[in-house]
């Protein structure tokens, strides 16, 4: 995925990040594959993690970045009501951040 990403800013275009992606410069978290942590097949520990990772990547090699507002004037279910960001711009980064 972060190929893909990396590709996509490279060639001068838009990723869109739906839903709740921590966007931090702070290296995400090493976690075993399953079942080999004390979550066993549990999915949210991993989602969260992959989230973490694609919200690094994307912190430390776009250049810019907008939340992208969607108004409605009908209400809108706090699970249907997600968060939409657009990044653009490539940046290199150091050997320091791992990539």
């Amino acid at each position: 995925v972060c190929d893909r990403i990396a590709a996509t800013l490279h060639a001068g275009n838009h990723v869109w990040l739906i839903g709740d992606v921590p966007l931090s410069q702070t290296p995400p978290p090493q976690i075993e594959p399953a079942p080999n942590n004390p979550w066993g097949w549990l999915d949210d520990p991993y989602s969260d993690v992959w989230g973490a990772q694609i919200g690094y990547f994307v912190a430390i090699h776009a250049t810019e970045g907008e939340v992208v507002p969607i108004p409605s004037s009908n209400p809108v279910s706090p699970l249907e009501n997600v968060q939409v960001v657009s990044v653009a711009g490539w940046q290199e980064t150091s050997a320091a951040h791992g990539d």
